[in-house]
């Protein structure tokens, strides 16, 4: 979220500040908090070494990377992570939801600045309308997704805000600025889709007689999961969970998730656990970063559970 979200204040379980990330993160904190408890109460039994790691600023700046660069990751062989949550689906709380190989997008958001020359509205010829540039721009960028891409290929561009001007009716801006968030499954799909975006913004705004200038921020990696990895965790699941419980994902999701960055440098397992409840205010179940996003709590341990037999499992197989 690139704005505050207010958790509603009728909530028997608000945050003091009224804050809320309404993702799931919290969960996922006591979740790793009761790994850690039941590993040290059977730490004598272990064939190995379990790290845990607890992932700060998911969604923004992105806490995995600096870990990474820190050496987070350097007395560690394979991964296993997890995200609670809404999941399209039929799926009951606490069903277990995996991919074997693409998992989350590559996640970037791009900036696109316009310059023109401003001017007064009823003299549009003696001025370069960034406006309209920034409209023909928003439309040529999305033939890339529609002729450009291979229609197999997972890409999505949304472009969501367009800033120019101050609300005046007749006056015609000087600068015009376009935000979004491009999402591609293939890191060769991810690197031709961010030069033709370049490429087609650029070019455009040239042929009106503007200027413009492309900016990439807070890029996200995909993230990939390793196949043994992913069927050394299912074995373990399977000691846990009837198979009806477990599914696998026919294809990755658009979302963008910053522990990419740790599955980039280490083999691993990212895997969905099933969780919504329903808003103790009005009965109904709302998805992620809504303020009325509720999680059930009794499934809870059953995601501690997966986790030590799976690091249990991993450690006596390898």
């Amino acid at each position: 979220m690139d704005f505050p979200l207010k958790r509603r204040q009728d909530s028997p379980n608000a945050s003091a500040n009224e804050n809320m990330h309404a993702c799931g993160h919290d969960a996922h904190t006591a979740v790793l908090v009761a790994v850690a408890v039941l590993l040290k109460a059977h730490e004598d039994e272990l064939p190995g070494r379990v790290k845990l790691i607890f992932q700060p600023a998911e969604e923004g700046p992105g806490g995995a990377e600096p870990m990474v660069k820190d050496g987070v990751l350097d007395d560690v062989d394979a991964l296993l992570a997890m995200h609670v949550g809404t999941m399209a689906g039929d799926y009951e709380n606490g069903d277990v939801v995996v991919s074997y190989t693409n998992t989350c997008a590559a996640d970037d958001q791009v900036i696109i600045s316009i310059t023109g020359k401003g001017g007064h509205g009823s003299v549009p010829h003696d001025c370069l309308d960034p406006v309209a540039m920034a409209a023909l721009v928003i439309n040529n960028i999305q033939y890339i997704i529609s002729r450009e891409v291979p229609s197999h290929e997972s890409a999505v561009i949304t472009l969501a805000s367009v800033q120019a001007g101050r609300g005046a009716f007749n006056i015609i801006p000087e600068t015009a600025e376009i935000r979004g968030t491009i999402r591609n499954g293939s890191p060769v799909v991810r690197e031709y889709v961010m030069k033709r975006i370049r490429e087609v913004a650029t070019k455009t705004v040239e042929m009106m007689r503007g200027s413009c200038t492309v900016e990439y921020v807070d890029g996200y990696p995909a993230l990939i999961n390793d196949r043994a990895v992913v069927e050394s965790f299912l074995r373990s699941a399977n000691k846990l969970l009837p198979p009806e419980r477990i599914h696998i994902m026919e294809h990755g999701l658009m979302g963008g998730e910053d522990a990419a960055f740790f599955f980039r440098e280490r083999p691993g397992c990212y895997y969905f656990q099933s969780n919504s409840a329903p808003c103790p205010e009005d009965g109904k179940t709302y998805g992620a970063h809504h303020p009325r996003f509720c999680l059930d709590e009794s499934v809870f341990y059953q995601t501690a559970a997966l986790f030590v037999q799976a690091a249990y499992d991993w450690l006596k197989e390898n």
